[in-house]
């Protein structure tokens, strides 16, 4: 007999609960930043120019409620060459917040960094043209 009823004590406290609680409306926010801006920090490493070294670069960085970076972490590389750049540009640039409930809050961002180098050009394409004889 006691089973049924410390059954239906436990639902009880759990409706008045749930009713004693007002809605609240969970918002989320992801953190973000400007690519323009990325993409204006990213610099070709010149050693990884010379070796011919492409590839991606993912770094994470943890961002404090301000948007702050506390910390960068390469994930994944394509050649240690690039990593040094790659964080370079993902610590300076400006980060908006995460924001849970309206409230800033600590997060992670995951950045993927492409370095490609573009064709080499023939000799003849890159030479300025030269004036005509008379």
């Amino acid at each position: 007999m006691r089973h049924p009823l410390l059954l239906a004590s436990i639902l009880l406290l759990a409706s008045t609960a749930l009713h004693a609680q007002p809605a609240r409306k969970v918002t989320e926010q992801q953190p973000s930043y400007s690519s323009e801006e990325l993409q204006r920090l990213i610099h070709y490493p010149p050693a990884a120019r010379d070796s011919n070294v492409q590839g991606t670069v993912t770094v994470r960085a943890v961002l404090d409620p301000d948007g702050a970076i506390l910390r960068t972490d390469v994930v994944q590389s394509a050649s240690p060459l690039l990593n040094d750049s790659a964080v370079s540009a993902v610590r300076g640039v400006h980060y908006t917040p995460a924001r849970w409930n309206g409230i800033a809050v600590t997060s992670i961002v995951q950045i993927d960094i492409s370095f490609t180098l573009s064709p080499a050009r023939p000799a003849s394409e890159t030479e300025k043209p030269r004036p005509a004889k008379p």
